[in-house]
């Protein structure tokens, strides 16, 4: 029981989505106190919120990438193709 519940609740979707709206609701929402302060363009309210919304984007598009969507899994599958003839001769050389 617990563990059906603990892979319902803790699984990679839920994490990663949960993270996602955590950092863009951080990134754009109302500035308060030290999160106003700037740094030239960029705020520490900015920097504070791209943190979890990069790292909730990356878990919800692993977990979306093995999942064996049609689709999707064949865009992703084409793209690691592209990056690994683009950084072949690159890696060839270092």
């Amino acid at each position: 029981m617990i563990n059906t519940i603990r892979s319902l609740v803790l699984n990679e979707y839920t994490v990663g989505g949960s993270l996602l709206l955590a950092g863009f609701a951080v990134a754009f929402g109302k500035e308060w106190g030290f999160m106003s302060w700037s740094f030239g363009p960029v705020s520490v309210r900015m920097l504070v919120g791209l943190v979890p919304l990069i790292v909730g984007a990356s878990v919800l598009l692993h977990a979306i990438r093995y999942s064996g969507i049609p689709v999707v899994s064949d865009v992703a599958g084409m793209g690691e193709q592209f990056v690994g003839i683009v950084s072949g001769p690159i890696e060839a050389e270092i």
